[in-house]
């Protein structure tokens, strides 16, 4: 990497792409996908969700249609139980849990020797930066 500083849109977009893949690599290793993992987390989170409740926290995700199939499959490998509200299984509560403690490891190996201060100013200076980006639109 060369010496002098590059542009904060390298940075973002490096860490947002070694992030992301670090992740997919967590779910892969524990058989599910990020979106699959989105659905176990809510359920995980707030257990006992209205169908369009979780539709609701989803849509940024996913349409009703493939949220519809994932539940299926979701269901189907017995990860959670459908009937008028959506839970995880004892099945999928093991499941979150391993997903959960693999995440929170990296997080910590992601995390190593930034204190708390950077890490506050960090999400400080990136909330301004988003701030002004908006208020030029």
């Amino acid at each position: 990497m060369p010496s002098e500083k590059l542009p904060i849109g390298y940075y973002l977009k490096k860490v947002d792409k070694l992030l992301t893949e670090s992740i997919n690599e967590i779910h892969a290793s524990e058989g599910i996908n990020r979106l699959e993992w989105q659905v176990l987390n809510g359920l995980y989170l707030k257990p006992n969700q209205a169908k369009n409740e979780l539709q609701e926290l989803m849509q940024p995700f996913a349409s009703p249609e493939s949220l519809e199939k994932l539940l299926a499959n979701l269901s189907t490998r017995e990860l959670i139980s459908v009937s008028d509200k959506l839970k995880l299984s004892p099945k999928g509560i093991t499941l979150h849990q391993s997903c959960l403690k693999k995440q929170n490891d990296f997080r910590q190996h992601v995390m190593r020797g930034i204190a708390n201060e950077d890490y506050t100013l960090m999400i400080k200076t990136l909330e301004k930066i988003i701030d002004n980006i908006q208020a030029s639109e």
